[in-house]
C-alpha cells in the first residue's frame, strides 16, 4: 500500500509515504522523503538538521534572553543612581527649608532634605538609611564622616554663618547644603 501526502510549510517537503508491510493489526512501515521534492525556499537550511521554524524560535528565545539581561544591567544601574541627583525613581530632596529639625536622612542614594537651614551652634545629625555605604564630607574639607552603614549616624556642629556644600565621596552625584543663619 502507498500513500503520497504533502507535509505543512515549516517541514518544506513534500514526502513520499510507503507504508511497507502494514497487516491488519500490525502499525509499522517505513517512510522515505525524497531529496528531489525539498522546497528550497521553505526546507531546513542546508546541513543544519533543522527547520526554519525551529532555527526562528531559536532566535526568538535568545533576543528575550538578551532583553532580560538588558533589564537586569540598567535595573542594577538605576538602583547605583545617576548624575540627575536620583537614585532608584525615589523623590526628589526638599530644595530648601528647615527639614526634619537637625538631622539629615541619607536614603535612596540621596541627603534629604538637599538642602537644611539652621541656626549657628545647631549640631547636625546624619543618619545613615540606606542598602550601602555613603559619606558625609564637606566641599571645603570643614568635616568628613569615615564610610559608614545602615542605621549608623554622624554629626558635625556649626559654629559660623555661611553655606556649606557637601557630597558623598563614594557616590559624589550626591550632594547636600546646609546654610547656617
Amino acid at each position: 500500500m502507498a500513500a503520497s501526502r504533502k507535509l505543512g510549510a515549516a517541514d518544506g517537503v513534500d514526502a513520499a509515504w510507503r507504508l511497507a508491510g502494514q497487516t491488519a493489526g500490525s502499525a509499522r512501515g517505513t517512510v522515505e522523503v525524497s531529496e528531489a521534492t525539498r522546497r528550497p525556499d521553505k526546507g531546513p537550511q542546508e546541513g543544519s538538521g533543522m527547520s526554519r521554524t525551529a532555527e526562528a524560535r531559536i532566535r526568538v528565545r535568545r533576543l528575550l534572553i538578551g532583553i532580560v539581561a538588558m533589564l537586569a544591567a540598567l535595573t542594577t544601574v538605576a538602583a547605583c543612581g545617576s548624575d540627575s541627583g536620583g537614585g532608584g525613581g525615589a523623590a526628589p530632596p526638599p530644595a530648601a527649608g528647615q527639614g526634619d529639625g537637625s538631622a539629615v536622612q541619607i536614603m535612596n542614594f540621596m541627603f534629604m532634605p538637599g538642602t537644611l537651614t539652621v541656626p549657628v551652634g545647631t549640631t547636625v545629625t546624619w543618619k545613615f538609611d540606606d542598602s550601602t555605604q555613603h559619606t558625609v564630607n564637606a566641599d571645603d574639607n570643614s568635616f568628613a564622616s569615615p564610610a559608614m552603614a545602615n542605621g549608623q549616624t554622624f554629626t558635625h556642629t556649626f559654629t559660623s554663618a555661611g553655606t556649606v556644600s557637601y557630597h558623598c565621596s563614594i557616590h559624589p552625584f550626591m550632594k547636600g547644603t546646609i546654610v547656617v543663619m
